[in-house]
């Protein structure tokens, strides 16, 4: 009986023993794509076979993740089918895993994908040189980990390990283990003595088995299954006990400097910066048997001009073994150059130095501290995605403004879901405070639908009208409410938590979120969104030739213009007193005013976010 038939009578169950009420809640499910996988492999086109497939690698082969990002090293691996990570693995040993799951090398799911068990990722070792005798005490370990930060892979599901005969030119399974819930990390370490593998053209490759959910869930088509393997490792002259890693590691990046935040507006740090600056965590780990003495070090960097700020040497001390630190290195003064500027950029790096056969590859770990225009709790990744089931619901993110600016915009990052979610509207919500939940509407936009772009996770810009003015003096929410029963599928950042500020609204009632983790919503403060004078005079080119008609008109409004995208553009419409009617997308070439009242109408159009045209029409009846 497979996962799908299991999980249809389970909700057959629920459905007769519950009413609709009880499935109107608040879900956390997984991504139905990599966007980060998918838009690297758009923008590098890199193929799945490395260029120098036939290399043969000598003893010792060792990785642990930490100097590569998002595809494995190809100086190493021959396919790049299991993604490259810092955020998939809890505690792993070092910095970095490589995660295999439900997603294939180009961000999207395998074609065969289904409720039934299936291979999905494969990583391969490019050839070694093996050829050696039984007596060499060659040995391969590695670390692996259940789920992670991510979804349980199910009992039916399995990580399996597979060696390749050279002579026979043949794969045999050597290891496996079902799936399981969330886990520590595990080493497993094995003995090869057989001579079919003992020979010049060894390879190894870790396989996982992967099965979707039924298509009556939310995740139905979402990534699931997910393993983190680390610290991969084969060489000769080890022995069954060769289980202790000689390596002092970080083992996650480090954090932001802001006390609240994960990034706010410059000009709002630069005035209050005793208020938000805090101190600077990284962990990092012993995973040595002995006593080692580690120094830590701190470095700051302004990208924008490339130039080296100040350096701490933080700590010397003498560590036992297997110690996992977690270190706060307290800022008392800022150590970001004070600028007119409205952004700033800058690199944090942490540095650890031990001894000298220490493996240097994963003692760094950094992250680039953002001051633009918007403030953010999330650090710009999603693993998850997050929605509410349930038409008129309302979801609230709760931020305080430390300075007296104007709200420009709403920042949203939507994973793409295969329920159509961006086929429903939502009516874009911002709340006053009252009393630490979110009080009166101060504005509503209606028509918004989830957009998604195509770059890197990328944010799209919900611009507010020209003629909003909205104030934003301290604690303000913004978020919005549901006009059906989608699942929105909102941006869900699992490495930060802020779902103190997270609320939701069902029958009345406001409620905390129990989900650990961020929205991927942000407020843009300061001056209007401006685009290049290029960017207008392109576009103005394209769309110049934008008609309206009928005008006078009494239910159609049509819009005509020689470009085939006119369906994508973005309107919003006013009536004759500056009240908004309308904003949306243009659906088959015409909007509705059928229940507009006689008068007076203006129309601003856009390409996305970029302005192209005002027009004017009348209403008759």
């Amino acid at each position: 009986m497979n996962k799908f038939f299991l999980n249809y009578l389970f909700t057959i169950f629920l459905s007769i023993l519950f009413c609709n009420t009880v499935y109107s809640q608040e879900r956390l499910v997984s991504k139905k794509e990599n966007s980060i996988v998918k838009n690297f492999y758009n923008k590098s086109q890199i193929h799945l076979k490395s260029k120098a497939l036939n290399d043969t690698l000598e003893l010792p082969f060792f990785d642990d993740f930490s100097t590569s990002t998002i595809y494995p090293d190809t100086n190493l691996w021959v396919d790049k089918y299991a993604f490259v990570n810092t955020s998939f693995g809890i505690n792993p040993p070092s910095i970095g895993v490589v995660t295999l799951d439900a997603i294939s090398s180009n961000g999207t799911h395998y074609t065969d994908a289904s409720s039934d068990p299936f291979i999905a990722d494969n990583l391969t070792s490019k050839p070694i040189n093996l050829d050696y005798n039984p007596e060499d005490s060659v040995f391969f370990s590695f670390y692996f980990q259940a789920q992670g930060i991510g979804n349980k892979p199910e009992i039916e599901d399995s990580l399996t390990l597979e060696f390749f005969s050279p002579n026979k030119k043949i794969w045999h399974s050597i290891w496996g283990t079902p799936g399981d819930t969330r886990q520590d990390f595990k080493q497993v370490i094995l003995s090869i003595t057989d001579t079919n593998y003992l020979k010049k053209g060894f390879k190894f490759r870790f396989r996982n088995y992967a099965s979707l959910a039924g298509d009556y869930n939310p995740s139905a088509t979402s990534n699931v299954d997910q393993w983190n393997i680390d610290y991969i490792k084969l060489d000769k002259n080890r022995s069954i006990n060769d289980t202790v890693i000689h390596d002092v590691a970080f083992v996650k990046p480090p954090t932001s400097v802001l006390k609240t935040y994960s990034s706010m507006p410059w000009k709002h740090f630069i005035s209050v910066f005793p208020l938000e600056i805090q101190q600077v965590s990284f962990n990092y780990r012993n995973n040595d048997n002995i006593v080692r003495n580690i120094t830590s070090m701190l470095f700051f960097k302004n990208l924008i001009n490339n130039t080296k700020l100040d350096s701490f040497f933080i700590n010397v001390d003498n560590y036992p073994a297997r110690e996992h630190k977690i270190y706060n290195f307290k800022l008392d003064n800022n150590p970001f150059p004070i600028s007119p500027k409205d952004s700033a950029l800058f690199e944090v790096k942490c540095k650890v130095k031990t001894d000298d056969f220490d493996y240097k590859g994963n003692n760094i770990a950094s992250f680039k501290q953002k001051f633009y225009n918007y403030y953010a709790y999330d650090d710009g990744t999603a693993e998850n995605g997050y929605g509410i089931d349930s038409k008129d619901a309302m979801l609230a993110y709760k931020f305080k403004t430390y300075k007296t600016d104007t709200l420009q915009a709403i920042n949203m990052y939507f994973n793409q879901s295969y329920l159509s979610a961006s086929q429903r509207n939502f009516k874009l919500t911002i709340w006053d405070d009252n009393d630490g939940k979110p009080g009166d509407i101060v504005y509503q936009q209606t028509g918004i639908r989830p957009e998604y772009e195509n770059e890197l996770n990328k944010f799209h810009t919900y611009i507010l009208p020209d003629t909003v003015n909205i104030i934003v003096s301290d604690i303000f929410y913004v978020g919005w409410t549901q006009t059906s029963d989608a699942f929105l599928n909102i941006g869900f950042d699992l490495n930060r938590e802020s779902n103190s500020k997270i609320f939701y609204n069902l029958n009345g009632n406001w409620y905390n979120s129990s989900f650990k983790g961020s929205l991927m919503i942000r407020p843009v403060l300061g001056n209007p969104i401006k685009i290049t004078t290029t960017d207008i005079k392109k576009i103005q080119s394209i769309y110049s030739d934008i008609q309206l008609y009928p005008n006078p008109v009494k239910n159609k409004l049509f819009l005509r213009t020689n470009s085939q995208d006119i369906n994508n553009l973005n309107v919003v419409i006013f009536n004759n007193i500056g009240k908004l009617v309308y904003s949306g997308k243009i659906n088959n070439g015409y909007i509705d005013v059928n229940n507009y009242n006689p008068g007076i109408y203006f129309i601003r159009i856009n390409d996305k976010n970029s302005f192209i045209a005002n027009k004017k029409f009348i209403v008759v009846r």
